[in-house]
């Protein structure tokens, strides 16, 4: 397990060796700081994520690639490893799509549930058993190694503003947090 609550897929951590990124990554990391931390964004919880430097990232060229969905995995399962017997804490997974372009929200949608079954086909663990698998169910949400999850988008032709960033991003919540949030009174 990873020691930095940071960390990229390929084990490089922004926040202890920036040196080791390129400036790209360099770019859409502080492009999505700024964004989050910009005056009147609505989420309190990913702007306290950023100021305490307690989210992961990891960037990816496609949203269904073979070997972007299996870097992904190993982005998830760090995740959940950092994560354990922590979910009063919030952290958040963050995965940019820098190269993806959007041209509506069908087609973000699409490619998201693509990348949710390329996800879930090489996932060997059982269904998170908190929530529903089915699709259509209220209790639905996504698993990954066994574990639910809260999962929000981002991209350029989001109708919410709050939402509305200039890559496609993915950021992924352990379902956890926000349970151990609506008991403290602090969710609806």
């Amino acid at each position: 397990m990873r020691k930095s609550p940071t960390y990229y897929v390929d084990a490089k951590s922004i926040h202890s060796s920036p040196e080791f990124y390129s400036k790209d990554e360099l770019k859409i990391f502080q492009d999505i700081e700024k964004f989050i931390l910009q005056e009147g964004y609505p989420c309190v919880g990913a702007q306290a994520a950023i100021n305490g430097k307690t989210y992961s990232m990891g960037v990816f060229e496609t949203m269904e690639g073979r070997e972007d969905i299996k870097k992904l995995a190993l982005g998830l399962e760090n995740y959940i490893d950092i994560m354990e017997g922590k979910a009063s804490n919030l952290q958040t997974y963050l995965a940019v799509f820098p190269d993806i372009k959007i041209d509506d929200e069908i087609e973000f949608e699409n490619h998201l549930w693509a990348m949710a079954q390329n996800l879930h086909e090489i996932d060997t663990s059982e269904w998170a058993s908190s929530v529903d698998h089915d699709v259509n169910s209220p209790d639905f949400s996504f698993s990954f190694g066994g574990k639910a999850f809260f999962m929000v988008g981002m991209h350029p032709k989001s109708s919410r503003r709050a939402r509305r960033f200039k890559y496609p991003v993915i950021a992924f919540n352990l379902q956890a947090q926000f349970d151990e949030l609506r008991k403290k009174g602090r969710y609806e």
